[in-house]
């Protein structure tokens, strides 16, 4: 009768024999219990060092927080779900981590669309303390179980306590990492930036941008509308606003030069006819040298005394 032997099953070390170079408490792997309580404090302090950090350091130097943000919920949901069973260790329980904190971001957003909270610097935090939170009540709740004999131990797996990272694992996604960063400072620096865009804006200042879509008014008196314009190109441009009730009375016209980038604001009057219900005022934008037709501001004018 021939044995077929696994090698594999064969070298795999027996859970309370030490790491080589190594000391490491059987009765601590057994149990595990100051060994996982002092995990779920660690996932807490992390927590509360990337959160000050997003919070509280300049931008400038805010990347700082990146690695542990690309790390911190993915390593608290491996804790969470898997313990020290885990098949494998070093930079493969590392990507496992990374791959599992770029899924749990999608989830805050969404959690939050759901919750309709604005998606916001904070929103964000709040969501990943909430995880990592949950997360490191879970790997204590299991430890305080183990701790009084409330639940049975979980195996250990060799990886668990040999889970060093070795140098030579690190060169290629090391290595890949160093030159995703040049590829991009390089794209930065290099590549043309996008021009801005060139336009030509008008809008309602002043009381007027608070109005509502009616506004009463009294037909004996001449009404000031007030505006303002905004050139945001790299040209000097005449514009001229004016004003038209339409089936009406036409309004004032005012013209001003505008160099790049500079803002006026104005006012267009004219009179309205008594008993008018909703009269449409048109303000008129229009642009010396553009071919583009600009939309008008419309405002709809009621006489005070007139019910519509």
């Amino acid at each position: 009768m021939a044995i077929i032997t696994d090698p594999i099953l064969e070298n795999r070390r027996p859970v309370d024999e030490p790491v080589a170079g190594r000391s490491v408490d059987p009765d601590t792997l057994d149990n595990d219990g100051f060994f996982a309580l002092d995990r779920a404090r660690s996932l807490l302090v992390m927590a509360a060092v990337l959160t000050l950090g997003s919070v509280l350091l300049p931008t400038s130097v805010r990347w700082l927080t990146l690695p542990l943000a690309f790390a911190l919920p993915g390593h608290a949901m491996v804790c969470a779900i898997f313990g020290r069973h885990l098949e494998f260790g070093g930079v493969r329980r590392a990507a496992l981590s990374i791959a599992l904190t770029l899924t749990s971001y999608p989830i805050i957003a969404l959690s939050a669309l759901v919750f309709e909270m604005r998606m916001t610097k904070t929103v964000i935090v709040v969501g990943t303390d909430m995880l990592v939170g949950g997360c490191a009540t879970v790997v204590a709740r299991r430890a305080w179980l183990r701790q009084r004999g409330l639940a049975e131990a979980e195996p250990v797996s060799d990886h668990y306590a040999d889970a060093t990272i070795r140098i030579r694992e690190l060169i290629i996604p090391g290595t890949a990492m160093v030159t995703a960063i040049l590829v991009v400072l390089a794209s930065v620096v290099v590549l043309p930036r996008r021009p801005p865009d060139e336009y030509s804006s008008i809008a309602l200042d002043g009381t007027w941008a608070l109005a509502s879509r009616v506004v009463p008014v009294d037909p004996g008196r001449s009404i000031e509308v007030q505006f303002e314009v905004a050139n945001r190109t790299r040209e000097v441009h005449d514009y001229t606003v004016s004003g038209q009730v339409v089936d009406g009375p036409s309004w004032s016209a005012v013209t001003k030069r505008l160099r790049p980038q500079e803002v006026w604001k104005g006012t267009v009057s004219g009179p309205v006819k008594a008993g008018s219900c909703r009269s449409r005022l048109n303000i008129q934008l229009s642009v010396t040298g553009e071919s583009v037709r600009h939309s008008p501001l419309a405002i709809f004018l009621s006489d005070r005394s007139v019910e519509c």
